[in-house]
């Protein structure tokens, strides 16, 4: 994975706020994450859309 160049972006369009919440987190994140199920900070938003 250390190896893996990975670049992430999100096109504000809709009112996704997973995908927003999502994409900030990516850009605020100084560290890689992956999941396997949903994250905390995104249930709520998962949720709704």
């Amino acid at each position: 994975m250390s190896s893996l160049d990975c670049s992430i972006s999100h096109i504000f369009r809709e009112i996704n706020f997973c995908a927003d919440k999502l994409a900030n987190f990516s850009v605020s994140s100084m560290t890689s994450s992956w999941w396997n199920e949903i994250s905390n900070f995104v249930l709520n938003e998962f949720s709704r859309n």
